[in-house]
This record gives structure tokens, C-alpha cells and sequence, in this order.
């Protein structure tokens, strides 16, 4: 029976345990190792490569030009690839993971990139009017966004210890970690939430592709740093709102007072957008970015398509595969 409970608690919490939000030089090795494994992000990299020999350009560190002419490439040119198959020009989606790919190998060569730079940017902006807006998919925030979205709130003085501040970060940290889509995670109710040894764990009582209400557990680990932990922020949001029953993520009035009604979906989006280390940067996101985020992270730290998937409930491996 003891076996049985072990076994039990290792599936429930197996993809929280790689997303430990705070890894500092271990995340690095783990990145380091994962890369080569992650056969998507391996491939990227090689094609990469791969066209930069061709056009007897530098890799590594490579300027914004040589990655704006690589883009436009891939986008209007079809090609063979190194093994001589032919390739059709990438979509939207794979442009995206490829510039992602090339940004988080400069990243961990410790060479300088900067893929929000204006000269990638104006480009890229013209790449997705070109291709059309029913392929354009929403920026994912990835790991170090998040972070850096919970220090802007921690280091503004208006918003680090008021209502706002701690809803918002436990509602960041939250989507993210549990891979919510924006519905879900505003309907999430104080009775969804058990607090546990290892952390959370969530019902989701009804999801965009289950309409039937069968319930699936969510598991949500402790992080390492206070800052940052899903399970203590949403502890602190729930202590100083005081809220006891009823919905998780509810809207605060000007006046500071916290409504009896869930945040719309919109709201969140609205939360993303305006976070002080997101404001200013041309990407594309949204309220999906946070459920984008977690698929893509996932990915580059080597975890297994199906623990992927069974943290995002995805049931297709092909609609994962788009965020990987």
C-alpha cells in the first residue's frame, strides 16, 4: 500500500519535478543536456547552422542581419535540407520556435542576442502580416520572463504587497505552472485547491476539450525560492484577500475592494500585457502566453512529450508538437 501511495505521488507531481522554477547553474547544465536531446530544438539549430555555412556567415554570435535574412528564407523559400530531402517554407509557428531555438543557444554559449532587438523585430513583424493572421500564434513567456514579470511587480512600490500584486503573481506563477488556459484558470473555485506535502493539487472539473466535466488532478509543485512558488504565492493571495469559499481569481475595484465575480479571460490577458517587464517589448502576448510558456520551457528542458501533455491535458501530439 506504502509502494502504491510512492508510486501515486511521482505520477502526480513527475512534470512539476522538472520545472522547479528556480534552477540558477543547475538549470544551465539541465539546459545544456536538453538541448541535445530535444530533437526540435536540435534540428533548429543544426538548419541554422547548416544555412549560415552555405551562406559562409557566423553562427555564433550572429548578427541581427544574418538572423533576418535566415527568417525570411525559411519563410518564402522552400529548400534541401542536409540529408537532401526538400523542405516547404516554415510556417509561422516553426519560425517562431527556430528564432526561440537560436536565442537559448546564445543563451547558453554565454554570446550576446537579443531577439526583441528592432532589426529582428521590424522584420519579423512583416514575416506575420505576410504569412496572414490564422497562422500567427502568440509569443510564448518562457521561464526568465516570468520571473522577471514577478520582480517588476515585487519592485513597484504600488503593487508589491497589495491586493492587485499578490492576485497577480499567484495567478502568473499559477497559469504558468499548471499550464491553465485563461477559462480555466478563472474558474478555478477554493473548493478545485487542496494544499498538500508536495504542494497543490488541483480538480479541474472542465476543460475546452472535455465538455463532458470529467475531472483531472493538476499537480503543482513548491518552487525552491520563495519568490517564485506557485504553492506559498497563492497562499499569501489567499491570506490577505481572505477568501474562503467561492471563485480563486476574482476582480479588485479602484477602491481596493475584491468583487463577488471571476476575472474575465480578458482580464488576463490584460494582466500579461501590462506587467512593467512586458510592456515594452514588440512581442505578441496574450493570455495563452502562459500555457504557451510552460509546453515551450518544458521542451527545451528535455520533458518528454507525454508529461508535457499530461500537464497541459492536450490529447493530440501533433497540437503539442506546434509549441515545440
Amino acid at each position: 500500500m506504502e509502494n502504491q501511495l510512492a508510486i501515486q505521488k511521482i505520477e502526480n507531481f513527475e512534470v512539476g519535478e522538472y520545472l522547479d522554477l528556480v534552477k540558477t547553474a543547475k538549470e544551465y547544465a539541465t539546459f545544456a543536456r536538453s538541448f541535445n536531446t530535444n530533437k526540435s530544438y536540435r534540428s533548429d539549430w543544426d538548419d541554422f547552422v547548416f544555412w549560415c555555412q552555405e551562406k559562409n556567415l557566423r553562427p555564433l554570435p550572429a548578427l541581427p542581419q544574418t538572423i533576418v535574412v535566415y527568417l525570411i528564407s525559411r519563410a518564402d523559400n522552400a529548400w534541401i535540407n542536409q540529408k537532401g530531402k526538400l523542405q516547404k517554407p516554415l510556417k509561422i509557428s516553426s519560425l517562431s520556435r527556430r528564432l526561440t531555438s537560436i536565442s537559448q543557444a546564445h543563451k547558453l554559449a554565454k554570446q550576446p542576442f537579443d531577439k526583441n532587438c528592432p532589426e529582428i523585430q521590424e522584420v519579423w513583424k512583416g514575416i506575420k502580416n505576410k504569412l496572414g493572421s490564422a497562422q500567427i500564434r502568440k509569443d510564448p513567456i518562457l521561464l526568465d520572463d516570468l520571473r522577471k514579470m514577478i520582480e517588476s511587480i515585487n519592485n513597484d512600490n504600488s503593487k508589491a504587497n497589495s491586493l492587485s500584486g499578490m492576485r497577480d503573481k499567484a495567478l502568473l506563477l499559477l497559469g504558468f505552472v499548471g499550464a491553465f488556459r485563461r477559462s480555466e484558470l478563472v474558474s478555478l473555485t477554493i473548493d478545485d485547491i487542496k494544499f498538500v506535502r508536495e504542494g497543490l493539487q488541483i480538480t479541474l472539473r472542465k476543460s475546452k476539450t472535455d465538455q463532458e466535466g470529467k475531472e483531472r488532478i493538476i499537480a503543482i509543485p513548491y518552487g525552491s525560492n520563495i519568490l517564485t512558488c506557485p504553492v506559498r504565492t497563492l497562499n499569501d493571495w489567499l491570506d490577505c484577500s481572505k477568501i474562503s469559499e467561492g471563485l480563486l481569481f476574482r476582480p479588485i475595484n479602484r477602491h481596493g475592494q475584491i468583487m463577488d465575480k471571476a476575472l474575465t479571460s480578458k482580464s488576463v490577458a490584460l494582466i500579461i500585457k501590462r506587467n512593467k517587464h512586458l510592456e515594452n517589448q514588440k512581442n505578441s502576448f496574450s493570455g495563452h502566453s502562459l500555457r504557451a510558456g510552460f509546453a515551450t520551457t518544458a521542451a527545451i528542458f528535455g520533458v518528454p512529450e507525454h508529461l508535457i501533455m499530461k500537464q497541459t491535458g492536450h490529447k493530440s501530439f501533433d497540437t503539442i508538437r506546434r509549441y515545440i
